[in-house]
């Protein structure tokens, strides 16, 4: 247990490191009760639609969360997302402006909306959910698979 929390703190610690030197690393590393959650921002439209389209992520959930740093319900979405096992977190900023047609095309109009991906089935959803209707979602996606 001791070796575990000091290989978290030296991972904190090499994660400040490399920000401090401003690496676009485009990532950070949650660690929420020992495990890590990959907590990742997409920054560009070819790279989200390579991600969502092209990346096979197993028996992983993924979400897609469009919002913002300012939005409160954002923040609280992402407390209880950070929660979800074997997951994996896509933040794309409302603020970002080369996705304003993509935002509008696809009518993400209020934030926080989300995506939920599990192989090919999608799902999707405005406002803050809780850990239970969340992974009562997954849970049906997981069973219609």
């Amino acid at each position: 247990m001791q070796a575990q929390n000091l290989i978290i703190y030296k991972f904190s610690q090499l994660y400040h490191i490399l920000k401090e030197i401003e690496l676009d690393l485009n990532f950070k590393i949650l660690f929420v009760d020992n495990e890590n959650i990959l907590n990742d921002t997409i920054k560009d439209l070819n790279n989200y639609t390579n991600i969502y389209n092209n990346i096979d992520f197993g028996e992983k959930v993924v979400f897609f969360k469009f919002g913002a740093d300012w939005c409160i319900p954002c923040n609280e979405l992402d407390k209880v997302l950070a929660n979800i096992e074997d997951s994996l977190l896509y933040h794309i900023s409302i603020d970002n402006e080369e996705f304003e047609s993509f935002f509008i095309e696809n009518k993400i109009y209020t934030v926080p909306d989300t995506i939920i991906k599990y192989k090919n089935k999608t799902h999707r959803f405005q406002g803050v959910k809780t850990n239970e209707q969340i992974n009562e979602i997954i849970n049906i996606m997981k069973e219609d698979n």
